[in-house]
């Protein structure tokens, strides 16, 4: 027998076998007339959960303004358009990524709360937010006395 009818042998033999297969498997398959086996799980019952007894929060009240305090006007709250209060930032200086990075630890050493955002190719140091417009000045003076040159911004957050 020469290599080439082995060869065809066996592939006869392999195409005969898948087609036995199909024939015996296929049916099973796609049968969708056969009857379908239940499932009975056999799980012990859930058990009884104890009742606990929950504790009323007692009532509060809110405190009435004092004698003297005038009631807060929600319009001198300090509220910008979308309901935010109007905060405040120093922005201190507009470097290069390395440098804006470096100024920035430098900063978070003294404990100041400074952050960097990119400006096309730079990246401005900016400290900050701050509430009160008079502790943001109080925080320009004493950079300017280390030699920065701040200068008081809107502080407005990052769009996400």
């Amino acid at each position: 027998m020469s290599e080439l009818e082995r060869r065809f042998k066996q592939r006869l033999v392999g195409a005969v076998v898948l087609v036995m297969l199909a024939v015996i498997f296929l049916p099973m398959l796609f049968d969708r007339n056969a009857p379908r086996r239940p499932v009975v799980v056999d799980a012990p019952a859930m058990p009884a959960v104890p009742a606990e007894k929950v504790a009323e929060a007692p009532a509060v009240s809110t405190p009435e303004p004092q004698a003297g305090e005038p009631p807060i006007d929600p319009a001198l709250a300090h509220l910008d358009g979308d309901g935010l209060p109007v905060t405040w930032a120093l922005r201190i200086a507009s470097l290069s990524q390395g440098e804006a990075g470096a100024l920035q630890d430098r900063l978070r050493r003294q404990g100041l709360d400074a952050y960097m955002r990119a400006d096309g190719d730079q990246f401005v140091v900016n400290v900050g937010p701050f509430v009160e417009r008079a502790a943001a000045e109080k925080q320009l003076d004493a950079l300017a006395r280390q030699g920065h040159n701040p200068v008081m911004i809107r502080y407005q957050p990052e769009a996400h």
